[in-house]
Order: structure tokens, then sequence, then C-alpha cells
């Protein structure tokens, strides 16, 4: 997979993905299906950007592998009867 040519960068993750802090340390884990942006490509790799289940914003590099990119696809926001909110 590559960074599509006209710059579109929405995408989800294909897997749950483990981060890890640069001292080796776990970070958090994003699950499949989160909403990511692509920010860069380095060594193979996608640089993306996500918010957290906090709110906060991160940075990250992941294997192309697990990206998705779904540029121009409606999102919709669900409610589940309890209660849990999101996207898809």
């Amino acid at each position: 997979m590559k960074f599509p040519d006209n710059n579109k960068n929405e995408a989800i993750l294909t897997r749950d993905t483990r981060f890890y802090n640069n001292d080796g340390s776990y970070a958090l884990t994003l699950k499949k299906g989160k909403a990511i942006k692509v920010i860069g490509v380095t060594d193979e790799k996608f640089r993306i950007s996500y918010t957290d289940a906090s709110g906060q914003y991160g940075t990250a590099k992941v294997q192309q592998e697990v990206v998705d990119f779904i540029n121009n696809q409606p999102w919709y926001k669900v409610k589940t009867e309890e209660g849990i909110v999101g996207w898809v």
C-alpha cells in the first residue's frame, strides 16, 4: 500500500495496534476500526495522528499493512442501546 497520490489521508486501522514509547514501555492500544490520519511516510511505515479515548491528540508510526484509506466515504455517528457512541 502507498500514500494516496491525491494527498487524501483519512484512514482506519485494520487491526488492534499496540504502541510503545521510545524506551520500549507500553503506551497504548488503538482498536481495529479506529479513525486516524496519515501525516507522512517514513521507512516503509506511515506516520499517523489520532485522538485517544481520553480526547488526547497523539502521533505514532504504524506498518502500512494495518492502514486502510477511506477517503470520500460517508461517516455515521451511531449510539447503541447500551449508550456506546461511535462512528461507522
